[in-house]
């Protein structure tokens, strides 16, 4: 057999040559080398090569770690959680000690003194659930939007200065959103100014949604207002984004389950029924029915909650987007649309299975921890309770509002302290609640709000207000949502003592 000539390869092992292993001098003389002795030579001559790995290694931890802090959220680091049952739960009833008065609506069809429902006794009155034929206590929803009037406001405006510097913070920062508004009638979240959302978190109809609101709340309709035509084509734009079969207003249909799809969605809805309502421009009836519709599709359909898709029996509903869904259906009732005593039922039974202390205050789902109770929370589904028939003299309500006025939840625009968004909702419900309580808490956070605007400076940020300086709360999430988002936000929050007339029951 051949063998094998210089310069060619050896034979693949299991051919019949025989190799040796040839150990040079060298080579024996390194085996006697002591362990030590060879990583300080290793080094010596790899420094270079070693110092460069680990520069590289340091870099990709780095970013890493940024990217991870950039995308901190109050609740999912990944938000295509869709939010299933944990074992067990789905026959856990919850903290239910709270008494359970029956869900009754006010009939907007007749007057007020005509339509009240008769209540159950409170638990002040000995926990009965007879009826009693007590006067009823529910919000009148008729009229509820009557203070957006901008004559109305006139004489507060000319008596007060500081109202009047709320109001003048209103205009500017709708202005600022008038500035931003695209060509085609839409807003974004994630570009187009400084200081925008992350770019990964992306929903023109959410933005729009957001946007429009802001204009409502303060009397600005497509029919009426130094902004009409703003309202006008972001309207026609959000209506051209439904989904014609299903009725949904979120914009980007592969989204379906992050958390910007019911957020939009029951945002977009509340839009349509505030604006049927204020206007009763009948062109915007079918698509406010076919919203409504997606929504109620969407509810679960044993435990009543909403989240950020259509729930499944497996799934497990929470309380923003719930309470942000019940918002725009009591809306859409006072728009004329028609939604059932049973879905409000259930999703009141939601509500009983995310309550502590006996329905005092609330958590974001069923299984999550005690301390997932938080004040923005709490206030959405306390306004949810009122809404949805209980009593004022139900003590759950009083303990509640005192929770949410105690000194350490009071307004603070500092580092890890301000949470524009659970501002929002306390003042909302006090201002439905207890209209003492408000006239003490809200003129501090209204004047702490407008002072934090940006009053001068280039068109791009006048009239807005800036999402990180401080970083507010995670919560609040204006670190991700952006600019847009905390201007709309601090908009809405000037706007609460007109956007809804207090109810009744409020003293």
């Amino acid at each position: 057999m051949p063998q094998d000539s210089p310069g060619r390869p050896p034979r693949l092992p299991g051919s019949r040559a025989r190799f040796r292993l040839q150990v040079s001098d060298a080579d024996q003389h390194w085996h006697r080398v002591s362990v030590f002795e060879r990583i300080r030579r290793d080094v010596a001559s790899g420094w270079k090569g070693l110092a460069a790995s680990g520069a590289f290694h340091a870099v990709v931890l780095l970013v890493f770690a940024v990217i991870v802090y950039q995308i901190r959220s109050t609740r999912d680091l990944d938000p295509i959680l869709v939010g299933w049952v944990p074992p067990g739960s789905l026959s856990s009833p919850g903290d239910a000690a709270s008494e359970r008065v029956p869900v009754q609506l006010w009939d907007l069809s007749r007057p007020a003194s005509e339509s009240a429902p008769k209540v159950a006794a409170s638990a002040a009155t000995g926990g009965t659930t007879e009826e009693t034929g007590l006067a009823p206590t529910f919000i009148p929803l008729r009229g509820l939007l009557d203070g957006r009037d901008p004559t109305l406001r006139e004489s507060a405006v000319q008596n007060d200065p500081k109202i009047a510097a709320a109001e003048r913070a209103v205009e500017a920062g709708l202005s600022w959103l008038a500035r931003h508004q695209l060509s085609d009638g839409r807003w974004q979240l994630h570009e187009g100014y400084p200081d925008a959302a992350l770019s990964t978190l992306r929903t023109d109809s959410g933005a729009t949604a957001l946007a429009l609101l802001a204009f409502l709340g303060a009397g600005q309709t497509h029919e009426r207002g130094t902004h009409r035509e703003a309202v006008d084509r972001g309207l026609k734009w959000l209506i051209g984004q439904q989904d014609p079969e299903t009725g949904d207003l979120h914009d980007i249909r592969f989204d379906q389950g992050r958390y910007t799809t019911f957020y939009a969605h029951a945002t977009g809805t509340l839009v349509l029924a505030e604006a049927l309502a204020m206007t009763d421009d009948e062109t915007l009836r079918a698509p406010l029915e076919r919203a409504v519709s997606h929504l109620l599709n969407a509810q679960h359909p044993k435990f009543g909650g909403w989240r950020y898709r259509p729930m499944t029996p497996l799934m497990e509903a929470d309380t923003s987007v719930t309470g942000l869904a019940l918002v725009a259906l009591h809306s859409a009732r006072l728009a004329g649309v028609d939604v059932s005593l049973d879905d409000f039922a259930r999703a009141s039974g939601f509500l009983d299975r995310v309550q502590q202390d006996g329905g005092v205050r609330y958590r974001y789902q069923p299984s999550s921890n005690a301390d997932a109770a938080t004040s923005a929370l709490t206030s959405q589904a306390l306004l949810a309770r009122l809404w949805m028939g209980w009593p004022a003299d139900h003590p759950s309500l009083r303990r509640g509002a005192e929770l949410l006025l105690e000194s350490e939840r009071q307004p603070d625009w500092t580092t890890g302290r301000r949470n524009v968004v659970a501002w929002l909702f306390v003042a909302e419900f006090l201002n439905q609640y207890d209209q003492t309580a408000f006239a003490e808490w809200f003129p501090k956070v209204r004047d702490l709000v407008v002072s934090q605007q940006a009053s001068r400076g280039s068109a791009d940020i006048r009239g807005s207000w800036h999402p990180t300086q401080p970083r507010g709360t995670v919560e609040e999430f204006a670190d991700n949502a952006g600019r847009l988002y905390i201007t709309c936000l601090c908009v809405l929050l000037l706007e609460t003592p007109y956007r809804h007339v207090p109810s009744t029951i409020a003293r």
